[in-house]
């Protein structure tokens, strides 16, 4: 058995146990996320890879219309691999990173520490999605939230729905990534650490807080690398 393998397969054990041993499915993100940076920084954003994940999530938001002058909220930042681009395209003072994991956030400054020169970025540690945290002190107009929703059950889509409003302007752009599916629940080989949601929750969830939404075309940017995630945008209705 190749040695990647072994790795693979240590990596479901261990999250498994620790899937086990944490009751609030919060705390065992939070511990998941924080181990993970511990056996390797540079591997916890994504499966791609820490750079060229990151690379190719900013060239896409580039490409869809990210501007310097916009007030970016990196949602579930992890370890920078997509700050590391953001931090020195953005305008000073424009990039806000939150994360569940303090860890995580920490080493992430650490591996772009040298992108922060002359810069206030700022990272807040927030635990739930309601968005009362005092340190977000201003509306943001452009929020994304990449890999994420695909490892919360559905209540906390809900949440982000419900509480978006607080933090968002008028002209927000909205966009995560999601694994759309039949139903809404958990889905894999590991009990309750990866989700899917169907279009019907998705949609009528977000249409009670006056939203709508539509999967955007991610056309080649993710290339050939194995990926089974679609972005959808949230929109404001109007009124």
């Amino acid at each position: 058995m190749k040695l990647t393998s072994l790795v693979r397969i240590w990596k479901h054990i261990k999250k498994t146990i620790i899937r086990l041993f944490s009751l609030d499915y919060i705390k065992f993100y939070k511990r998941w996320m924080d181990s993970r940076v511990s056996d390797n920084p540079l591997s916890a954003p994504t499966d791609i890879g820490w750079e060229i994940g990151g690379r190719i999530q900013f060239e896409f938001l580039k490409e869809i219309g990210l501007k310097p002058h916009h007030n970016f909220l990196d949602l579930g930042c992890g370890t920078l691999s997509l700050g590391q681009f953001l931090i020195p395209f953005l305008d000073i003072d424009n990039y806000v990173g939150m994360d569940i994991s303090q860890d995580a956030i920490l080493a992430g400054r650490g591996l772009v520490e040298d992108l922060s020169i002359g810069r206030f970025t700022r990272f807040i540690v927030n635990e739930d999605l309601i968005f009362d945290n005092p340190k977000v002190e201003e509306k943001f107009d452009f929020i994304w939230s990449h890999s994420v929703f695909n490892h919360l059950p559905i209540k906390y889509f809900y949440e982000f729905v419900e509480n978006v409003k607080k933090i968002s302007t008028n002209n927000c752009r909205i966009l995560i990534t999601v694994r759309i599916g039949e139903f809404s629940g958990p889905v894999g080989l590991i009990p309750h650490s990866s989700f899917s949601y169907s279009l019907n929750d998705i949609h009528s969830w977000l249409q009670k807080f006056g939203y709508s939404y539509r999967i955007v075309d991610t056309g080649d940017h993710w290339c050939g690398y194995r990926y089974d995630l679609d972005v959808i945008e949230i929109m404001r209705n109007e009124k």
